[in-house]
């Protein structure tokens, strides 16, 4: 995993540099991707970011390909939908996704695989 981290990371930077957007790094364990009917997200990145209230956002893969997931803004996190995200793009321990906020709810998801 610290290999796709630290690619992750520089992602992170240049997509940063590139578009002024939020951005945030989340290494996937195995909670996320066995079973993973939830994601929690940055408590500070959903406050500052995202909606005060449940809503259905979208994550976009790099296909621009969307899936509608829904927000817990009480719990900082995604859940209906993330499981479906995660078995479409075969998600697995140690990949580690970058999240773009590209529109209000909508993130743009970059997977870096584990090596």
């Amino acid at each position: 995993m610290e290999m796709a981290y630290e690619e992750a990371i520089s992602m992170r930077e240049e997509l940063r540099r590139i578009s002024g957007d939020p951005i945030f790094v989340k290494p996937m364990m195995q909670s996320n991707v066995i079973g993973g009917f939830w994601l929690g997200l940055p408590a500070e990145f959903c406050q500052q970011n995202l909606p005060r209230h449940d809503t259905t956002i979208t994550l976009v893969d790099e296909a621009e390909a969307g899936t509608a997931a829904f927000y817990r803004a009480d719990k900082t996190g995604i859940s209906a939908g993330w499981r479906r995200f995660v078995l479409e793009h075969g998600l697995v321990q140690g990949d580690c996704l970058v999240f773009q906020l590209i529109h209000p709810a909508t993130l743009k998801v970059y997977i870096v695989r584990k090596h």
